[in-house]
């Protein structure tokens, strides 16, 4: 079963739950239909000056992440691509905290 319980590697000096989607083919393949259903049409809306078409977006080191108190962030860094995102699978009221600051 996939998923990422078990799953651990370090970014930086935190340990974070998780796995890169690459290893997770399940998971992987609805990803990558939302992102062809929905998520790069959204950005393409969005962003309609860098991003001419949906069909010029690509997806680069998608890592699906859990956070809790001994998982609670990753170092401070910044992302190498034109557009970075970062989505909530977590309802709002789920968890406290968190956040992207620029």
């Amino acid at each position: 079963e996939e998923g990422v319980l078990n799953g651990e590697y370090k970014s930086g000096k935190y340990k974070l739950g998780g796995d890169w989607l690459t290893n997770l083919p399940q998971t992987r393949s609805l990803f990558n239909s939302h992102l062809s259903s929905s998520i790069f049409p959204s950005l393409a809306s969005l962003f309609p000056n860098i991003v001419s078409s949906p069909s010029v977006l690509r997806a680069h080191s998608v890592a699906l992440l859990r956070y809790n108190s001994t998982h609670p962030r990753t170092d401070t860094h910044v992302d190498n691509g034109i557009l970075a995102m970062t989505l909530a699978l977590s309802g709002k009221d789920d968890f406290k905290g968190g956040g992207t600051y620029f």
